[in-house]
């Protein structure tokens, strides 16, 4: 008899009986031989394993990076082309995935995984309340934000669910707005006004209107319980507004401090 393994590696194996053949093996021999064997092959196939793993962990350290940079490029409004520049700025990592089109279906990850987790904190809340604003985006279009303010670990949180083109500048033109930004981080309309409870905007008559206003919709729709709560930074911009046209002296300070404003933000040295 003979091992047909160290037969096949004789230089390793040398002249052993398990190379020649041997009609009389004891089986404790082989025990031992056995035993040996895998003692030595534990610390290569232990190495081997710390090895994979810190390969892994450099992997995800470097891929970590890129999905930073990503999210940097989604926020501050980069082109993607600047992806690959800003990972070669001094970082030692991996060139791959250093492309505008990888850049791309990162934000697209990071977008998809903040809206799935905006979507179960919105369900975990009991209860919450709409803000709204209107805004405008890059290209001058018309839109609307849209806030929720809810409790988490007993705290009030503001979360922003999203922003929202306006088809229409009228109060369900705002109110479809307001369903869309729910609708496109996956809560619909059915369960948001479930749990709404108030609704926050501006004194506009689109949005506080007691017949036609955006609060006048949403309470036949979720309910008359919805409490409707004017912006105080707005009530404040309007009781100083009708101030100022009471008195003369404020009506100056505001048009010089109006003029000021309007030199330097129409000035040709700030594009």
């Amino acid at each position: 008899m003979y091992c047909k393994y160290c037969k096949a590696q004789k230089q390793a194996a040398g002249k052993s009986v398990f190379v020649t053949g041997n009609a009389n093996f004891k089986r404790d021999n082989l025990v031992k031989r056995d035993a040996f064997i895998a003692a030595q092959q534990k610390p290569l196939q232990a190495a081997v394993r710390r090895q994979v793993v810190l390969s892994e962990e450099d992997k995800r350290r470097q891929l970590k990076i890129k999905f930073n940079i990503a999210y940097h490029i989604a926020k501050e409004e980069l082109p993607f082309v600047k992806f690959h520049p800003l990972i070669k700025n001094g970082v030692d990592i991996n060139p791959t995935y250093d492309n505008d089109k990888r850049c791309a279906q990162m934000i697209a990850q990071i977008t998809d995984t903040m809206k799935k987790n905006l979507a179960v904190r919105l369900r975990a809340a009991p209860y919450l309340t709409i803000l709204i604003d209107g805004d405008r985006d890059i290209s001058n279009i018309e839109c609307e934000i849209v806030y929720v303010r809810l409790l988490e670990n007993g705290k009030p949180t503001n979360i922003l669910v999203g922003q929202q083109t306006l088809e229409h500048s009228h109060a369900l033109g705002v109110l479809n707005a307001t369903k869309a930004a729910f609708d496109a981080v996956d809560c619909p309309g059915n369960e948001w006004m479930k749990k709404c409870v108030a609704f926050g905007a501006d004194g506009a008559s689109v949005n506080m209107g007691i017949r036609n206003g955006v609060i006048a919709h949403l309470q036949s729709e979720a309910g008359s319980h919805v409490i409707p709560i004017h912006c105080m930074p707005h009530r404040l911009e309007l009781a100083i507004l009708n101030l100022q046209k009471e008195d003369a002296k404020l009506a100056v300070v505001y048009d010089l401090l109006h003029l000021i404003w309007k030199t330097y933000h129409m000035s040709g040295k700030l594009k």
